[in-house]
């Protein structure tokens, strides 16, 4: 049996929108662990400024809930998927527009101008 076959599934037994929504939040929560690997802090440091002295478990949860949650919110809300399949696109590009958005070594990759070749520099 494959992933396919359950999604089908799931889009004929429960109500799409709700389907839809929850493959947006699998998409999330997929993308948000893959980028803690890359150095994703998310939300952490704006949560530390508005609740210091916690522990760092708190921020780690609160940062999850928060990016994942609204993120799949956001996802479903700007791209308003159709199918599961965009649903989990939806929630894996939100996720990952915002690593990369806060990301402060992508942020210094993208200020780097660009040479065309052959210019003899």
């Amino acid at each position: 049996m494959t992933t396919a076959f359950f999604i089908e599934i799931a889009n004929k037994v429960a109500n799409p929108d709700i389907v839809h929504y929850l493959a947006t939040l699998f998409g999330a929560i997929a993308m948000y662990i893959f980028s803690l690997f890359k150095g994703f802090e998310g939300a952490t440091p704006a949560l530390r400024k508005l609740f210091p002295n916690r522990s760092q478990v708190y921020y780690d949860r609160l940062d999850f809930l928060l990016v994942t949650v609204c993120g799949s919110i956001i996802g479903t809300i700007f791209f308003q998927p159709h199918d599961s399949l965009q649903g989990l696109s939806a929630g894996f590009g939100w996720v990952g527009a915002l690593s990369v958005l806060t990301n402060p070594k992508m942020a210094g990759q993208n200020s780097q101008t660009v040479k065309p070749s052959g210019t003899g520099d």
